[in-house]
């Protein structure tokens, strides 16, 4: 089946679900967000919404970061 994954066209080798698909990409469904034709997928559904050929899937990481520290200044805030 394809899909358009994160904007680049992607074939599935077995994915039917979102949580097959992540699967499949090695990727966990804990610290993602995932989107399918501009709605977000709540975690609970990843197992139950099911993918169709030509879907748009985005599928986002979160990255955590914390305060970083300038010599002259000490505590910088962004």
């Amino acid at each position: 089946m394809k899909i358009r994954l994160n904007g680049e066209e992607y074939v599935t080798r077995d994915a039917r679900s979102v949580e097959d698909l992540l699967k499949e990409l090695d990727i966990d469904p804990v610290r993602v967000a995932v989107e399918v034709n501009l709605e977000i997928v709540r975690k609970s559904d990843y197992s139950g919404v099911m993918l169709k050929d030509g879907d748009t899937v985005e599928v986002v990481s979160f990255v955590g970061g914390g305060c970083m520290r300038t010599p002259s200044r000490g505590r910088a805030d962004f």
